[in-house]
This record gives structure tokens, sequence and C-alpha cells, in this order.
């Protein structure tokens, strides 16, 4: 976690919220996330990218009918660019 944290302070303050604008104009690019610390604003975990999973896949919990429902649900989030890959995250505990 101490090389996280030295990263984050050489970049500012990130990870920071992005605002509605910004995350509606966004667009995945996958070679921007290659080899990349990725730091969530609502969590900070590293993942790699599931090239054959987008928003609209089915959620491996019985409880949401895709991850579009999940981040709804759960994070009261939208996700705006339905042609984005999924990160693979890992429930860690703080």
């Amino acid at each position: 976690m101490k090389y996280v944290e030295e990263v984050v302070q050489m970049m500012g303050d990130t990870p920071r919220i992005p605002s509605e604008e910004e995350r509606r104009n966004f667009v995945f690019k996958p070679e921007d996330y290659r080899d990349a610390v990725v730091m969530p604003w609502y969590r900070n975990i590293e993942q790699p990218i599931l090239e054959n999973l987008t928003p609209s896949s089915p959620f491996p919990d019985e409880e949401y009918s895709s991850f579009n429902e999940y981040f709804i649900k759960k994070y009261n989030l939208e996700i705006y660019d339905q042609k984005q890959n999924l990160l693979d995250v890992d429930f860690t505990s703080k």
C-alpha cells in the first residue's frame, strides 16, 4: 500500500470524483489502462481488464441481473459507456 500512497502523492489529489459531464463523455480505451494502477474514486484496488465483459453482461450473483443494475443499486451510479470492458475486482476488507 505504501507504493500506491507514493504514486498518489506524486500525482496530486487523486483519485478525484469526476463530474457527471466527464463521466458522460468518457470513452474507455484499453491501451490507457494496460499496466496501469487504477484507483476508482469510490474504492482503491488494482485489477486486470476483463475484455469479455461489459456493463450489460450478467452479474455473477443472482441478486443483480447485470453489472449495470449492480452499480445503480450499490453505488447509485449509471454506467454511460456501455461498450467499455470491466475490471476484475476482488472484494477486500479494510
